[in-house]
């Protein structure tokens, strides 16, 4: 299973993410829309991230190769897509 994947996989066991884009061009990027970010500040969001990461098994150099990745509700997702 490539980074991607384990990327994809923790997202979708962690947030029940209802969309997940990710690229992977030097470095994994994207976004993951699930509704359990409403209410949460960017930080907060971006801590969640990170602990899912670890909590589904991914090592600490492959976080580090997780560049940039915007947690968003579905309403701020709306038209938002990875370029």
């Amino acid at each position: 299973m490539d980074l991607t994947q384990k990327v994809t996989l923790a997202f979708e066991k962690s947030f029940a993410a209802q969309r997940i884009e990710l690229d992977a061009n030097g470095g994994i990027s994207g976004i993951v829309v699930a509704p359990i970010f409403r209410g949460h500040e960017s930080l907060d969001r971006q801590q969640m991230i990170y602990a899912a990461l670890r909590q589904n098994g991914l090592s600490e150099d492959e976080i580090r190769e997780v560049l940039m990745i915007s947690a968003l509700t579905p309403e701020e997702a709306v038209g938002y897509s990875v370029p």
